[in-house]
Formats: structure tokens, sequence, C-alpha cells
């Protein structure tokens, strides 16, 4: 029987039962993601629930690789698509990795891993009206009226969907896109009628017809300017009709996008470990590039070690032109100072992590960025001496417990025959002795994942992502098993 047939008729919502939907065989070329929203599309068929596709169906059922897709349904109908979402998520083995409500649009961030181990991501957005900041100006019976089939999913009206595809980028962004503004001027050649009478409702009849006569003049600052009041009268228009719900909106919309990700925030912290050799750098540059798709990686970056709020302890003694936190990564320069001075060290630079989480990795995770750490405070407990601290030192261990963790640590590790052939700045001993604390480092936390770079990048690369974005009701196949850190930590003593 049909998950949606399984489900609890207490839990479920209350709504015509969907038959069975059972999945293609893989010979499809569909991928998890496709595959789920696919089964989706069909099942609110099924229900008898309106909705349309507002953006991203030019490839449907083939959706575009790592690319959004926007639908719209009565907000009425909105929890009812929630469930149907995760039952689709659920049944084929896809991962939700983020949520984020703002008013009437709620988002979700997708991932799924193909029989090929291909990663793909998917930002879903379900719409329950088309907004300005929040402020709704075509409610979704308006968006749903006259809606049209294509590529076997419903569609809005033409005149509907030109002027919701020209005005969505731009009200929230100011972005003004070729593509959007030649079907909007085809829409207002072929049905000039229907289109001014829409625009006239949205904005009043001077500013549709202005912006008839900027759809018919190739000059783009005239089109820029009828845009930049179009909004102005728009959002004016709201607010004289219906003020307290307007600014009910408007705040709402403040909060869940400015103020709310700083207690929830939507982007992701990795921490990436490991000793010299053992593939940190290439492996973060794979994951950035990877990744870059799902996150605004113009937002995030790689952090060398610490937030860098404050500055190197040398800085202060010797002024800017000493060695910065960078140069950590580098083989230890001078020896550590006795316990006092160690203690002192790692209180300053705890300080950093504490201040500089909300200072300068908030802000940026808040807009949905990707932020890497190479190096973490983690490594003062691997190699203490690396950042001249004295080995032994138990407040040392306390002080890094007070840091901020990052979502997911991943530490590279390698036998010792590979390590040494990509670096000799450490002796044989004290690589080895560094591969065994980051071993059991991993064993001693549950966030901390051992990814093997023996093998080839891609296989590197999948490991990574699995400890990443966890595949519901499957083990992580990035994380190893005790007794394959075991095997490894033998092999690597064999080899020394």
């Amino acid at each position: 029987m049909d998950i949606l047939e399984r489900a609890n008729p207490a839990q479920a919502p209350t709504a015509p039962v969907v038959t069975e939907l059972r999945p293609r065989p893989r010979i499809d070329g569909l991928d998890p993601i496709e595959r789920a929203m696919r089964w989706l599309l069909a099942a609110l068929d099924r229900m008898e629930v309106p909705a349309v596709v507002l953006r991203g169906d030019r490839d449907l059922p083939q959706i575009q690789r790592d690319g959004d897709l926007d639908l719209l349904c009565a907000p009425r109908h909105a929890a009812r698509f929630e469930w149907m979402l995760e039952r689709a998520t659920e049944r084929y083995g896809v991962t939700i990795v983020a949520r984020h409500h703002a008013g009437h649009v709620r988002q979700y961030q997708l991932h799924g891993v193909s029989i090929a181990r291909e990663h793909r991501d998917l930002c879903l957005d379900l719409h329950t009206a088309a907004t300005c900041f929040g402020v709704p100006f075509l409610s979704a019976q308006r968006l749903l009226q006259g809606r049209t089939r294509r590529h076997g999913h419903a569609r809005p009206d033409a005149v509907v969907s030109a002027i919701v595809d020209f005005l969505g980028p731009y009200v929230s962004g100011g972005a003004v896109r070729d593509e959007h503004l030649g079907r909007l001027a085809t829409v207002w050649e072929q049905r000039p009628l229907q289109t001014r009478r829409l625009l006239g409702e949205i904005f009043g009849t001077g500013i549709a017809d202005e912006l008839g006569r900027a759809l018919a003049d190739p000059a783009r600052p005239a089109l820029f300017r009828a845009a930049q009041r179009a909004r102005r009268a728009l959002l004016s228009r709201a607010f004289a009709r219906r003020p307290l719900s307007s600014a009910r909106h408007l705040i709402g919309c403040v909060y869940a996008n400015r103020i709310r990700p700083l207690f929830r925030p939507r982007g992701r912290v990795i921490a990436v470990l490991g000793t010299d050799g053992s593939g940190k750098t290439t492996l973060i540059d794979a994951l950035r590039k990877n990744l870059a798709p799902a996150f605004r990686s113009a937002e995030g970056g790689v952090v060398k070690l610490r937030p860098g709020l404050f500055p190197q302890l040398e800085h202060v003694d010797h002024g800017p032109t000493t060695n910065g936190p960078a140069d950590n990564a580098k083989e230890q320069r001078a020896a550590p100072p006795g316990t006092l001075g160690t203690i002192a060290r790692a209180v300053w630079y705890t300080l950093d992590y504490v201040l500089g989480w909300p200072l300068r990795i908030l802000p940026r995770r808040r807009r949905n960025a990707l932020i890497v750490f190479e190096r973490y405070v983690d490594d003062w407990l691997v190699d203490p001496e690396r950042f001249r601290m004295r080995q032994g030192v138990r407040a040392v261990r306390w002080l890094a417990s007070l840091a901020p963790r990052p979502d997911v640590t991943l530490i590279c590790t390698a036998s010792l025959r590979t390590i040494r052939a990509r670096k000799r700045e450490l002796d044989s001993r004290e690589t080895l002795r560094q591969l065994e604390a980051y071993e059991a480092l991993a064993r001693s936390r549950p966030d901390v994942h051992l990814i093997s770079t023996d093998g080839s990048l891609e296989v590197t690369l999948d490991r990574a992502l699995s400890a990443i974005f966890p595949t519901p009701g499957l083990r992580p196949r990035s994380t190893r098993s005790r007794s394959t850190e075991a095997r490894t930590t033998s092999s690597a003593r064999r080899a020394a």
C-alpha cells in the first residue's frame, strides 16, 4: 500500500486518498530529487490540490542541476503540501537539509544522492501569494485562475506568469532579467488589454501605461525608472488599502529574514582538520565548488583557524609585519611558553572564537552562506606546539570546549605512505602520532567524521558530502567504523 494510504488518518490531512504511485524503474535516469518531485506533482493532481509551477519547470521532469523550483498553492493547502513533501522525500531517500518560513514563502533545501553517487541539491520554494517585501499584491486565488497545463503540470495564465516572473526578481533584488522582460513585452503585444488590466490592478492605470511605453522603448533607463516607480506604487497601494495587514506582513518579512536567522541560521559552518599532507586544501576546494549552487558562496569563504576578530599575539608585541593565523599551517616556528603563557594564549584565542563567532560568522551564515574553517580549535588538542602552547595543560582543553561548534567537523586522514608522498614537513613519528590523535578525537565526538583521502578525489568528496548531508535512515558512508580506524592505524604503524 502506498505511503499516503498507510499513514495514520488522525495525523494525515483530510483529503482524498492517493492511489498507488509506484516509482518507475531506475532506467529512466532520474535521480532521487527528480523522482521525488515527479511523485509530489502527481500526488498534488491526484489529491485535487490546486497548485501551479511558477518557475523552474522548463526542464521538468528533468530538474536543472542544483537549480530552483517555485510552486504556488492556496494558503489552506500549505500544511498539506508540506506533509506530502515529507512523504516524497522519505520515499526516495532525499534529505530536507533546511527549512525557512517567511510569511507567504516556505523554502526547503533538498539534497539527494543517485545510485552513481552524484550529489544533487534543489531549492524548493512554496508560495501562497505573490509578494513584495512580504506584502502580497496577487493572491493565490488570482494566480490560480486561468491556469493551463504544460509538460504535464499546471502553469499560471501566460499574462499572470509573465508579470510574476518580471516582478519576482525585481521586487526582491532590483534585477530586471532580459528573458522575463522579453516575455512581458510579448504578452503586452499579444494580449494588451488583459495585460494592462492586470498591471492596473497591481500598480494603477498610470503606472501600467508607463510600463507599457517603457516596454516599447528599447532604452533600458526608461524601463528601470518605470519599474522603480511601480514598486513604490505597489507598496503605497497595499498600505492604503490594508495598512495594518501590510504592516504586519512587512514586519514579519523583516523578522524572518533579518532577525530570526541570527538565532536559527540558514547557512552551514564546516571545519576541516587533518595533519599536513592529509588533503585538507584539496577537499575544501572541491566542497566549495560542489556546494556553491546551494549556498550564497559570495557571502561565505574559507576561514583560517579562527574568526580573526583579535590579531595574533605576536602582532601585539612586534607589529603587523609578523606571521598571521594562516601561518599556523606551517611547522612550529618557536618554542612554546610556560604553563601561564600557554593559558594566556588560550584565553586570548578563545575570546576570538566566543566573540568573533557572533560578530563575523553569524552575520554571513544568516544569509545562507557556506563557511569552511581550515583547521579549528580542536587542533590545539592534537598539535598544541604548532600554536605555541605547552602540551598537557588541562586548562587548554577546558577553554577549547567553550568555542562554538561548527555544524560538521571533517578530519582528513590517510595512510602514512600517502601522507609522506604528499608532504614531508613532519617526521614519520609525529605524523603517526597526529593520525592516532585525530582518530581518537573522531571517536569521542558524534559530530566529527573521519574522511579517508587515500582514494580518488571523487570518492573523497562523496564521503565528505555524505557526512554533511546524511541520507535519512542510512548510516553516512563518510564515517568509518572503529575497526576500520584501527586497521588504518595498524597499517600506518607497519608502514612506519
